[in-house]
């Protein structure tokens, strides 16, 4: 196994929140606490920043998240406020809605697989859906109140229109439309801390989830999208808060990055299948590579790039991103 540093990327100066792929893999989008939106590209063998977004927000802008087809990019910011964003002309980018709602800091935005919804979560508590009217209209869906404190994260099901999200009140939750509105159809609870990251496999019968309590756990869906059970808890790997996590849909690789500024990634062990034991179902996961000081602060971000799949990114404290190659020589 090895794991190269392709590049480094400056420019934020200030802490990099969030890193997300393009999905043809070759734009990378990243924000932060400076309150811009960078876009960098590769020319030649180097990359370099094609465009910067700076007149959305007025405050930190915590998460991005590019739309399936590409062609709009969403950020969601501490002003409270979610800007989706246009690309005009060549590189030039216009914000041609900002959505109003959430009381309090905007902490994740994503887009569902058929481009309907668009999904936004809060330290206020609540997860919105906004629902895609036009390109630069949209209509709240769905307020949802399940979550007792900060909501950390959205997801979207890779396939269907199935909304995750996670937060401060150690759970996972899951929601569906049930014709009338949307209502939470799954509480995934096992973490002893404030859950930071989730991601799906490609397929979206599996999750990870990540948390302050330095675990990684895996579930998997039984029968139907309300029967999930945790079939996997990594641990004794992270010694720091675990941030992120970002499942693989081409190699099924798992990465996570925290706040011991160490990258970990795990794969499934070889003709591994789920066993019951004692009532409780198990799969089993390994360890495969560990790279100490990978960034000299917290490790905020991490994302697989769609295309590529030996391709990942990072971004932290320290200001930087950074685009990594991993290698499995066994494979």
């Amino acid at each position: 196994m090895s794991l190269n540093l392709i590049s480094e990327l400056f420019g934020h100066n200030e802490r990099v929140w969030c890193v997300r792929w393009h999905p043809s893999g070759h734009i990378l989008a990243s924000c932060g606490a400076d309150k811009t939106i960078r876009l960098w590209a590769k020319e030649g063998n180097n990359w370099r920043l094609k465009s910067i977004l700076s007149d959305g927000h007025q405050r930190t802008i915590r998460s991005i998240a590019w739309s399936p087809t590409g062609k709009f990019l969403a950020s969601a910011s501490f002003d409270a406020s979610t800007c989706v964003w246009f690309q005009k002309d060549g590189n030039d980018w216009e914000c041609v809605t900002s959505l109003e709602g959430h009381e309090n800091e905007v902490k994740s935005v994503c887009w569902s697989p058929s481009e309907k919804y668009l999904a936004t979560c809060s330290r206020d508590k609540t997860v919105w859906i906004w629902e895609s009217m036009d390109s630069d209209d949209f209509e709240c869906a769905s307020v949802l109140t399940d979550h007792t404190q900060d909501v950390k994260r959205v997801l979207w099901h890779p396939i269907h229109d199935i909304l995750a999200s996670c937060g401060y009140d150690n759970t996972v939750r899951l929601y569906r439309d049930d014709g009338d509105d949307w209502i939470c159809c799954a509480t995934l609870s096992a973490h002893e801390s404030t859950v930071w990251g989730i991601c799906f496999d490609a397929s979206g019968e599996r999750l990870a989830s990540c948390s302050s309590d330095k675990t990684i756990r895996i579930w998997k869906q039984f029968n139907d999208i309300t029967n999930w059970k945790c079939i996997t808890t990594l641990s004794g790997f992270h010694n720091r808060s675990v941030y992120d996590i970002s499942w693989s849909h081409l190699s099924d690789y798992i990465v996570t990055v925290g706040g011991d500024d160490t990258i970990f990634i795990f794969k499934e062990d070889d003709n591994n299948v789920c066993r019951e034991v004692s009532d409780k179902t198990f799969q089993e996961f390994s360890m495969i590579l560990k790279q100490e000081r990978a960034h000299q602060l917290d490790i905020n971000s991490v994302d697989w790039n769609p295309k590529v799949d030996d391709i990942f990114a990072t971004c932290g404290d320290d200001c930087c991103i950074k685009i990594w190659c991993f290698k499995d020589h066994q494979s």
